[in-house]
């Protein structure tokens, strides 16, 4: 018996084998079990791929009570309850996309304590309801996954992760884990901090790659990169090409397609149901390379790409590695391929700065939300900005809200919907919508739209709502609610706040410079990578790296021009809103 744990090693090693499939743990997996198993508070960092999962759905099977498990994914949960129901595990999610019944029914699973493992997203913890059956049923586990979400030195923040300290300490599980793929010390220390961990037990482990073969190839002009890509993608699928702003995505993905590579964009501009597209095709072999911004990321479960391309330097090694490691995962020899030219380096410090806001915007936008005395639309919000462009305006209403200074609400406006395929039958719900729209496309009311399908409020109307469409009954088109701003209650505009921006700002600046120092080194990728990650491996030469073993792809010394003789241009594309770069600070 594991006197620290109470499980002995060899109920973990049954239950792994039995349960879930494997003979042996994967490197760290054992010792994040025992600690979380302990009580201990545990932060794990373990690169995508690695198990992390396992680390509290194995938990899960042996302890008595619930595991809740708090996740960012919300269009995956149903994927992964699927997989635990056919593993024999009672698991459950409790998200936004379901229906009224299925979430009644999800909530009642939970309540009786019928349901094991539970998913469920941060913003889940607004709901009154979900607060009262978890005083009632107290999870024997939270898991925090995606943690790095909580820190706003993280690259994918979400205000609501900044909430979760204040609900642990409502609910008090006896065991608390928090799991990322990628963390830097001091997004680490922010985790610690946001969820009030006392002493926990870091645990890092995994980020050792030794099939994934890293190689950096600098380049002069444009016409070069493009044609470098596609010379690796033409050798080397699946792939992903990352690139940093949405027009280069599409771009990119163009220059493929018309050389023959099958490639579609992937970016936070598509809509949802494209995006979904690209990444089932993709996930299920039908499309052969992906060219994506960084929204192309979390969720992506393939384990057999051969490539991973970044045809602009990444902003930072914690973003880096994260992308590059989606490749081989499956443990066959990878590629993680960045190939970049000098103006890279202004398109990366000029969308950083946009990025991370002056105090001068900052102090801007909080003066224009003080003298709308209410709420105010947040397009408006952002118009009265005085700054030096829109995503930098973006950028400090996004700061006040992350600084819990703004909050943002959703006003309820006529709804614009399309009918597909006709009215429908007499008697029905497509037919009463009809009415009121007066045709099959129109605007109406919440409240002409509730009574005609007799809905007992909101709650319910977005329920029928949600039905059809998923149905594929009818659509919603855009411009029917407001999202609107307002000042927190009590909340001003202090010192403090502009201070922790300038730190903001001067830690990823900070971190674009050892970005930018592994690209230019000649030192083992590897070890530099390793170490900057805080893992203990450190090889000294690991044959496996442009530096140590050579190039395995060879770029492309086109004699095409390119734009690199006018540095200039990409700053002024960006500048005229020709094009998006996808990151949360940016307001995507």
């Amino acid at each position: 018996m594991n006197e620290i744990t109470g499980f002995p090693d060899v109920l973990l090693q049954k239950a792994l084998r039995e349960r879930f499939g494997h003979e042996e743990f994967r490197p760290g997996q054992l010792a994040v079990l025992r600690s979380v198993l302990s009580g201990r508070p545990t932060l794990v960092v373990m690169p995508t791929g690695a198990g992390k999962s396992l680390c509290y759905q194995l938990p899960a099977v042996l302890l008595d009570g619930m595991t809740l498990v708090i996740s960012p994914l919300v269009a995956l949960m149903k994927d992964q309850v699927d997989a635990l129901r056919a593993k024999g595990i009672a698991a459950a999610f409790v998200n936004s996309s379901q229906s009224e019944a299925d979430r009644a029914q999800a909530e009642s699973e939970v309540e009786s304590g019928r349901a094991k493992l539970v998913y469920v997203a941060p913003e889940r913890f607004r709901s009154p309801s979900f607060m009262r059956i978890l005083a009632i049923r107290r999870p024997a586990l939270v898991a925090v996954d995606e943690a790095h979400c909580i820190s706003e030195w993280g690259h994918t923040f979400r205000p609501d992760y900044a909430r979760l300290g204040d609900v642990l300490a409502a609910v008090k599980p006896p065991r608390l884990a928090a799991l990322t793929a990628t963390a830097s010390p001091d997004v680490r220390a922010d985790i610690a901090r946001s969820l009030r961990m006392h002493q926990p037990c870091v645990m890092i482990a995994g980020f050792d790659r030794p099939n994934l073969h890293l190689e950096v190839h600098r380049l002069s002009t444009e016409a070069e990169k493009r044609d470098s890509v596609l010379a690796a993608v033409t050798r080397m699928s699946p792939a992903i090409v990352y690139t940093a702003t949405r027009k280069q995505a599409g771009t990119m993905a163009r220059h493929l397609a018309q050389h023959g590579v099958e490639c579609l964009p992937y970016h936070a501009g598509l809509e949802a149901p494209e995006r979904r597209r690209v990444q089932e095709m993709f996930a299920r072999g039908a499309l052969r390379v992906v060219a994506a911004t960084n929204a192309f990321g979390l969720g992506v479960d393939k384990s057999d790409v051969r490539l991973v391309v970044h045809s602009e330097i990444p902003r930072s090694l914690e973003s880096y590695y994260q992308e590059v490691g989606r490749a081989g995962r499956d443990g066959r020899p990878a590629v993680g391929a960045l190939f970049f030219a000098k103006k890279d380096l202004v398109l990366q410090r000029c969308l950083l700065g946009w990025s991370n806001p002056r105090a001068s915007a900052v102090a801007s936008a909080w003066a224009a939300l003080k003298h709308a005395g209410g709420p105010v639309p947040h397009e408006g919000l952002v118009d009265a900005v005085q700054t030096r462009s829109r995503m930098e305006a973006l950028s400090a209403v996004a700061f006040l809200e992350s600084s819990g200074l703004l909050v943002r609400s959703r006003v309820a406006g006529p709804q614009k919907l399309l009918l597909r395929g006709g009215p429908g039958e007499p008697g029905s719900e497509k037919a009463a919508i009809a009415r009121v729209l007066g045709g099959c496309r129109g605007i109406a009311r919440e409240d002409e739209l509730s009574q005609a399908l007799g809905a007992a409020d909101g709650i319910a109307l977005k329920a029928r709502l949600d039905a059809l469409e998923r149905a594929g009954e009818l659509k919603r088109l855009p411009g029917g609610d407001t999202i609107v701003c307002a000042p927190a209650a009590g909340a001003s505009l202090e010192e403090q706040h502009l201070h922790s921006l300038r730190v903001r700002t001067m830690r990823e600046q900070a971190r674009f410079a050892a970005m930018i120092a592994f690209a230019s080194s000649s030192d083992c990728r590897r070890r530099a990578l390793l170490r900057a990650l805080g893992e203990e491996y450190l090889p000294a030469s690991c044959g496996a790296c442009d530096v140590c073993a050579g190039h395995r792809l060879q770029p492309v010394l086109s004699r095409l021009p390119g734009i690199s003789s006018r540095p200039r241009r990409s700053r002024d594309a960006v500048r005229q809103g020709g094009d998006r770069v996808d990151s949360v600070s940016a307001a995507c």
